[in-house]
């Protein structure tokens, strides 16, 4: 057996570096026992300072000796080289689902899998009229090397959207930036799923009755519109200070999607003193699995 000494020496001192043979390390240097016909694997692991910029080097010294005389020496140059990169994910189902009348989410994961942290800055690619697109939660503007992080998106669809797939999708774009001004851009993109949805309006022609005596009648008109995808029985019901009554609303037993139907209704003060605000509710009715969003409209009313 031979007994061996390896020394190791950075050029740069301030760049800590740990040497491992086997069952054995140290930051420096090591003995070495090695058996006839025997070999050993080394390594050299070294932490590169956060600090460093895009080009700079060490020079690694690595010294192993048998004697004063005998010995082999190698030099590695070490080179810094920033490598910016991103990986953006979107849902692993590729879809997300919403239900018009209400937000629908999806989230994306993102990952830096460079050496050097990263300014985020991001946008969304065009998306079709009445389309209303956003961050849920706010995206960071910047991550670290080898972070991993995620953001949710959400979508609002206009009325009369279809249900089911859609063949239009999002598309999200993040540009990771480096200090020095490189750039990496990347895309992710998720496609629509459109849930059956019965999603009503209500409005009045008139919203405010002033100075209406003991017994005086007037007339508003009042329209329902059905902007979901799915036909429903629509219910009214009327919130009112005692003294008022609003009459003439009736049940719909069947409001198809995108159809509107319009009452005339009256407003009597049947004893009513004071000023005060009646609430209409529209209610929606539909099958098993339909998302149901209803709608009202306020009155304000006054006695004479």
């Amino acid at each position: 057996p031979i007994t061996l000494s390896m020394q190791v020496t950075p050029e740069r001192s301030d760049w800590p570096l740990g040497l491992f043979c086997g069952s054995q390390q140290h930051a420096r240097s090591l003995q070495l026992e090695l058996p006839a016909g025997a070999d050993t694997n080394c390594r050299i692991q070294v932490h590169v300072p956060a600090n460093v910029a895009d080009g700079d080097a060490n020079e690694i010294n690595v010294r192993t000796q048998l004697s004063m005389s005998n010995f082999i020496q190698n030099r590695t140059a070490l080179i810094v080289e920033q490598r910016p990169d991103l990986i953006l994910a979107p849902p692993e189902s590729g879809l997300m689902h919403v239900d018009l009348g209400s937000s629908g989410f999806a989230e994306f994961s993102y990952t830096n899998i460079g050496n050097v942290p990263l300014l985020l800055e991001w946008e969304f690619g065009t998306v079709p009229e009445g389309w209303q697109v956003g961050f849920q939660t706010p995206p960071d503007l910047a991550i670290g090397m080898h972070r991993s992080d995620s953001l949710q998106i959400s979508l609002v669809l206009p009325a009369g959207t279809a249900a089911g797939i859609l063949s239009d999708t999002i598309t999200l774009m993040v540009t990771g930036r480096t200090t020095d001004g490189v750039e990496v851009v990347r895309t992710a993109s998720v496609g629509v799923e459109v849930g059956q949805s019965s999603w009503l309006f209500l409005s009045s022609d008139v919203d405010e009755f002033e100075r209406l005596a003991k017994g005086d009648v007037r007339t508003g008109n009042l329209t329902v519109t059905n902007g979901g995808n799915v036909a429903c029985k629509v219910d009214f019901d009327v919130d009112s200070a005692e003294g008022w009554s609003l009459t003439g609303l009736g049940t719909i037993q069947s409001l198809g999607a995108g159809e509107s139907k319009t009452y005339e209704y009256s407003l009597e003060n049947s004893g009513a003193t004071s000023t005060s605000t009646l609430t209409i509710l529209a209610t929606p009715i539909a099958g098993e699995g339909v998302s149901l969003t209803n709608a009202s409209v306020e009155l304000q009313v006054s006695s004479a």
